[in-house]
């Protein structure tokens, strides 16, 4: 699944929103802007509250948020959501416009993440989410210059400077680094965890850097550049 980082970054939405609306983009028919359970089963706004794991109040406040915005219910009962959401394919041509506008993710990675995580933690899975325009496209790592290719040329971010950048307050950091360690998914019978963590000497907390496992996300298109990340 692709989708629109920048557009979709630069719009007023709640962490945790943000998350639940990645959750059901994993849903899009290949090729299609249509939500479908199964291939031959479109969802529909019923269906929702039991597969997002959300009790009546939260999810009509989520619906609130996003009908009409992010999600239509037509006038058959299907639901449809916007092109910035993309289940296929970009287009090939190394480093275009577009492909370099969108984030991959591993569809069966990201329904584990947000399966795993419990509804009052899904404004920690959305943080994530508005940290990927500071991911570089080819090491993985989070920095402030995420199209540079030469490796020793990379400003890496540091969990203070992120946490700055996506409105979050660095007092709380703690808190947020506790709760990105949490998260987790299986690759085959292995756990594995979304973000790694690097610090220096000091071990000072508001410095450390961090890398994004390309098993669940990687915007690249040399995955085995990257694969050791995955074992961290």
């Amino acid at each position: 699944m692709n989708w629109d980082i920048f557009t979709l970054h630069t719009r007023i939405v709640k962490p945790q929103t943000l998350a639940r609306i990645m959750f059901l983009a994993t849903y899009l028919y290949y090729g299609s802007n249509l939500l479908y359970l199964t291939p031959k089963k479109p969802l529909r706004k019923s269906d929702l509250p039991k597969l997002m794991g959300l009790k009546t109040k939260t999810f009509y406040s989520f619906w609130a948020e996003v009908t009409g915005v992010y999600i239509w219910e037509q006038p058959d009962g299907t639901l449809k959501m916007p092109s910035l959401f993309r289940r296929g394919t970009l287009k090939k041509r190394k480093r275009d416009a577009e492909s370099l506008r969108y984030q991959k993710i591993y569809i069966e990675a990201m329904r584990q993440l947000y399966k795993q995580t419990p509804a009052a933690k899904h404004c920690h899975l959305g943080y994530i989410f508005l940290m990927f325009p500071f991911l570089n496209w080819k090491f993985n790592v989070m920095c402030w210059n995420p199209y540079e290719t030469e490796l020793g040329k990379i400003q890496p971010m540091s969990l203070n400077e992120l946490c700055s950048a996506i409105g979050y307050n660095t007092s709380q950091r703690a808190r947020l680094l506790e709760a990105l360690k949490k998260l987790t998914y299986r690759d085959g019978d292995i756990p594995r965890h979304l973000f790694s963590f690097v610090t220096g000497g000091g071990c000072n907390l508001g410095d450390a850097k961090m890398f994004v496992n390309p098993r669940v996300i990687y915007r690249g298109n040399n995955w085995h550049r990257v694969e050791i990340l995955g074992t961290f």
